[in-house]
C-alpha cells in the first residue's frame, strides 16, 4: 500500500491471468480479425439501408387492405398473393408472400425476412400494387 500524488491510499494487487483468460482473449482477437476482413470484403453498406427502408404506416395500410378484401386462411386472410395475419393481442402484424415474411411490431418496427433479393423485390411490388389499386 502507498499514497499517490492525490493523497489517496492505493492497494496494489497482483494481476493474475490464467490460461482460460488467455484463451478468451485469443478468441476475441480472432473474431475481431474475421469481422474486419468481412467488413473490408463487403465494403460500405450505406446503400443497403436505403433499399430496405420501408414505411411502416404504408405496410399497415397494405395489411388493412388484405384483411378487408381477402379470403380467410388458417392464420388470417389472403389477397392478391399476400397473406396477412396477427398475433393474439394484435400488437404484431405479419405479411407474407413470394417467399418473404414481414413482421411489423410495436412502435412501427419491422423485420423483413427473405432468402434472395428477387423474392423481396416481388413481394414489395405486390405491396405497391395493393396500395395503388
Amino acid at each position: 500500500m502507498w499514497i499517490d500524488a492525490t493523497r489517496h491510499f492505493v492497494i496494489a494487487q497482483p494481476l493474475v491471468i490464467c490460461s482460460w483468460h488467455i484463451s478468451v482473449i485469443k478468441i476475441i482477437l480472432l473474431m475481431q480479425r474475421q469481422l474486419s476482413a468481412l467488413t473490408s470484403e463487403l465494403g460500405s453498406c450505406e446503400g443497403m439501408a436505403m433499399k430496405n427502408d420501408l414505411n411502416p404506416a404504408r405496410l399497415l395500410e397494405a395489411f388493412e387492405i388484405v384483411m378487408a378484401k381477402g379470403e380467410k386462411t388458417e392464420l388470417g386472410k389472403i389477397y392478391e398473393g399476400i397473406e396477412a395475419m396477427t398475433d393474439y393481442d394484435g400488437y404484431n402484424v405479419y405479411l407474407r408472400g413470394s417467399g418473404v415474411e414481414l413482421h411489423i411490431g410495436f412502435h412501427n418496427t419491422y423485420d423483413l425476412k427473405y432468402d434472395q433479393a428477387h423474392q423481396r423485390d416481388s413481394f414489395l411490388k405486390k405491396i405497391d400494387a395493393l396500395l395503388s389499386a
